[in-house]
Parts: structure tokens; sequence; C-alpha cells
């Protein structure tokens, strides 16, 4: 096997794994998150991904304190409640993880916009906070995912 086979089939394989479906939740419950309502103790944290094109195939996991909350494609966003205190979000990508440290307050509401930046043989996801207004925005002409249910 030459070499530019092998790059046809690892790009091949690169893309179909960025075909993977994402885990869409349920409707009602997503429109419900939109109405941006603070929810008492904890915090809400909001991870979207705008329509942006560049990159549409790449769906990086959005991870929560070593858990994954949800895969991410274009005009998505994922939720969470967390306790007050420290957190980590991570974008995981193929060849790259982004990752955001934070620490939230009773009652607060964080939003985080991830997008697909060049890799060297893939896209790499990219996460940072936004402004509430910004992540209104994005959340709202997003619809909710979830982690994948084994």
């Amino acid at each position: 096997m030459n070499i530019q086979s092998a790059a046809v089939g690892l790009m091949a394989i690169l893309f179909l794994a960025g075909c993977a479906s994402v885990q869409l939740g349920d409707p009602a419950r997503g429109a419900a998150i939109k109405k941006f309502e603070k929810s008492g103790e904890n915090a809400q944290i909001y991870v979207c991904r705008d329509s942006r094109t560049f990159g549409m195939a790449i769906r990086p996991d959005i991870e929560l304190d070593g858990k994954i909350i949800a895969t991410v494609a274009r005009s998505t966003f994922a939720y969470a409640e967390v306790m007050p205190g420290n957190h980590t979000l991570v974008a995981k990508s193929m060849e790259h993880d982004s990752k955001v440290s934070f620490t939230v307050k009773p009652g607060e509401q964080r939003f985080f916009q991830t997008w697909i930046s060049m890799g060297i043989l893939s896209g790499w996801g990219l996460i940072e906070e936004i402004d509430q207004a910004k992540g209104q925005s994005c959340v709202t002409d997003g619809e909710l995912v979830e982690a994948a249910k084994s």
C-alpha cells in the first residue's frame, strides 16, 4: 500500500467518525431550558455550538468534570446543573482536547461556546467562555443534545 492510498483511507475513516449522529434531547426540556430561569442553589452551565459550516462533520464530546454530558454538532447546545465550586469543561476531539476551568456561585448561569479550528489530520474542537447575551442567542438558535444512552 502506498502513502497516497493510506492517506485516502485515513481521511475516509476520519470523515465517517465525524459523521456519527448526536443524541438529541427532549424538545420540551430544551424549550424549558431556553427560558433561562435560575435554578436555585445550583449553577447552570450552557455549552453551545453555532451554525458555522467549517468543521461541520467534526462533533466534539463535551466533558464536565470528567463525565461526557453531550456530543455537539452545528446548531446544538448542552446543558448541566452543577453545585457551586470549581469545575472543568473539555471539548474532546480526535487530536486535541481544549479545556477551560471555572468557578461558579449558587444560582449563576455560565455560557461557553465550542467551535472547530484547523488541526493536523482533523479539526480541533475548541471551547471558551462567552458573555450572557451571546450565549443566550447561541442556545436559543440551537437544539438540546445529551450524552448518548448506552
